[in-house]
């Protein structure tokens, strides 16, 4: 006979016996069972009941049924999710708590969540300025999905702050009602709107009026390279004898001062500065033209220290400090040819913190082809040479010898990726560079300057830019007889400008400008609220202003369609004291250069004003907004 083994155990069966086949037949029997010969005994299972176990999340997230042996115990689930609501157990349908521990299934099962809802917090942020978010609500133990960035015109977003000042950390939980507050570092624009009263509207023609002509004669003796008008200030560059840098008040043409050079070298033949420009929050730029040469190349350096550097000026006061320099083309780091030039002129856009450099690279053989290298400088990082485009694909169009060695270049107005190059061979033109092109790619496009009236602006240089209600406008010198300026519309475009100004010349030939085919010229415009002021600079030559209203000299009064209005100041000309008098009711009083700028404000009931400190010069009185020629002793 058999022993009795153990009985085997199988989960989810109750074991019935042993049999001697496979279809459970005949029962061994072990008491009387004698083995004869090879036997396979076969055990004989009966599956015990089971329960289909269900859960009702009743609005969380599902729970997979379970297939429960009758008398066991249902698995706790991993608990679901409902947003807003904690899980307070499971129930039966008669209400009564399931113990996961304890409870056993005896039939099939539905369990039901129970929640209890969370307090909830609202979370409001205030985007000083910037486009409006909605506020969020959110629950407790949860934490704050970041929104989209706000923006804001001439800002970058910097992060969300609380009411401390504290950045907020996204991975915090929300305990209470919560404003965030958005933190904006100002990115003024290249061109900003000025500031006018929402009345004025953009004309279709401009009436000017002449206010008058200076000459500098300690200019004479240097050649301008480029003028820029900014802050109230022309800065000039000039580049014979040396490269120097002055600052000049454009309504008397006197030097206020000139930039320290400090520290300034290299630069090939001479050019330690060949270009200057300014960033949109007011850095003075320079650069230098020299010759980069590619390490490991074949042929024989020609400058082996050659190196491209671009210095930036924190204040007028301070001295240059190097924001970054090129000193060699491989791997096209530089992006220039091997032993060509680069920086013969410059562009620039954005802030100093975060600003895109145009710059020239000509090709070391004729027709000294052209390319087109960006440069990007973000505040605590390295320079990133990021592209190098052709303007065309034409070399012979796209050269020095098509350009002219004096060729410039500026920011455009109608986009970062833009800029101007003028030259005194070559009508001026647009290039807007494609920053998703590759490199050694032509640029997105090369639009040559047209007008509707068919006035060429071929030759042209120093020509600049601004804004008006709206519009974009163009002031830009015109030859003649003497150098004047006129104002042109390019809203539509660069090719589609329309003009809407006459050609501007000064009223006395002795007052006049004398030609600039010769020497260097710039035009610019300032917006004054509705009045526009129009001059231009002839190097070596003069200055000249023109404005959308006229002068009147202080004596006789000046005519409205509906009245008489006189005002009378004196003595005029005046070294100190300035009296006023008016046969109306004074509101405003304000006193500017013949370029607009603000010279002082001053309260509406005072009849005399201290000149004592104010520069020798011509300047402008507006009583209300009468105009009233000043003359400074």
């Amino acid at each position: 006979m058999i022993p009795l083994p153990v009985e085997p155990e199988r989960d989810g069966y109750i074991f019935d016996g042993w049999f001697t086949c496979e279809y459970h037949l005949t029962e061994w029997d072990f008491n009387t069972g004698v083995v004869t010969s090879h036997l396979t005994l076969y055990a004989k299972w009966t599956a015990m009941p089971r329960f289909l176990v269900t859960f009702n999340s009743q609005g969380g997230t599902a729970v997979e049924p379970q297939n429960i042996i009758e008398g066991r115990r249902v698995t706790r689930p991993e608990n679901p999710t409902f947003r807003g609501h904690s899980l307070a157990g499971w129930f039966t349908a008669g209400d009564v708590e399931w113990n996961f521990d304890v409870d056993v299934v005896t039939s099939a099962l539905t369990l039901y969540a129970r929640w209890d809802a969370l307090p909830s917090f609202t979370v409001t942020f205030d985007t000083r300025g910037g486009t409006a978010i909605s506020p969020v609500v959110v629950f407790e133990g949860e934490t704050l999905t970041r929104p989209a960035d706000p923006t804001r015109e001439e800002h970058v977003f910097i992060g969300w702050f609380t009411g401390d000042d504290v950045e907020w950390n996204f991975d915090d939980y929300i305990v209470s009602n919560l404003t965030l507050y958005a933190s904006w570092r100002s990115r003024p624009a290249n061109f900003p709107h000025p500031e006018q009263c929402v009345t004025v509207t953009a004309q279709d023609f401009y009436n000017f009026y002449y206010h008058g002509s200076l000459d500098a004669p300690w200019l004479n003796e240097n050649n301008i390279r480029r003028a820029i008008h900014r802050n109230g200030q022309l800065y000039v560059l000039t580049h014979a004898p040396n490269p120097r840098i002055f600052i000049v008040n454009p309504a008397t043409l006197e030097l206020v001062r000139e930039m320290d050079l400090t520290g300034i070298s290299g630069g090939w033949d001479g050019l330690t500065i060949s270009d200057i420009a300014f960033t949109s929050d007011g850095k003075l730029l320079a650069c230098n033209m020299d010759i980069v040469f590619f390490t490991g190349a074949a042929a024989v350096p020609i400058n082996p220290d050659g190196a491209f550097k671009v210095y930036i000026w924190d204040n007028d006061d301070a001295q240059p400090r190097l924001l970054f320099q090129i000193t060699d083309g491989a791997g096209g780091t530089a992006g220039n040819w091997n032993n060509g030039r680069i920086g013969d002129a410059m562009a620039v856009s954005g802030p100093s913190w975060d600003v895109t450099i145009y710059v020239s690279a000509a090709s070391a053989v004729a027709p000294h082809a052209m390319r087109i290298v960006a440069f990007t400088k973000e505040e605590g990082r390295p320079v990133a040479h990021t592209r190098r485009h052709f303007v065309t694909a034409n070399a012979a169009q796209n050269s020095i010898a098509a350009w002219g060695e004096d060729f410039q270049f500026s920011i455009s107005p109608r986009g970062e990726d833009r800029f101007i190059v003028t030259s005194s061979t070559v009508n001026p033109f647009e290039v807007r560079f494609d920053w998703a092109a590759g490199n050694a790619s032509t640029t997105l496009a090369s639009t040559p300057f047209a007008a509707e009236c068919g006035f060429s602006l071929t030759g042209k240089k120093g020509i600049n830019f601004f804004r008006y209600a709206g519009q974009v406008y163009m002031a830009a010198p015109i030859a003649g007889q003497t150098t004047g300026v006129a104002m042109f519309d390019i809203t539509d475009g660069f090719n589609s400008a329309v003009k809407i100004s006459d050609v501007l010349i000064s009223e006395t030939a002795a007052a006049g400008i004398a030609p600039f085919s010769t020497s260097y010229a710039m035009a610019f415009g300032v917006v004054r609220n509705e009045h526009i002021y129009l001059s231009v600079l002839a190097g070596n030559q003069g200055f000249s202003t023109f404005a959308t209203y006229p002068f009147d000299d202080g004596t006789t009064g000046i005519e409205t369609p509906n009245q008489q209005l006189n005002v009378r100041v004196f003595p005029n000309p005046v070294e100190n004291i300035l009296n006023i008098d008016a046969d109306f009711e004074i509101t405003s009083l304000r006193l500017v250069d013949l370029t607009g700028r603000l010279i002082m404000n001053i309260p509406a009931n005072q009849r005399t004003v201290d000149m004592s400190g104010v520069q020798t010069g011509h300047y402008i009185l507006f009583v209300n907004d009468i105009p009233v020629r000043i003359i400074k002793r």
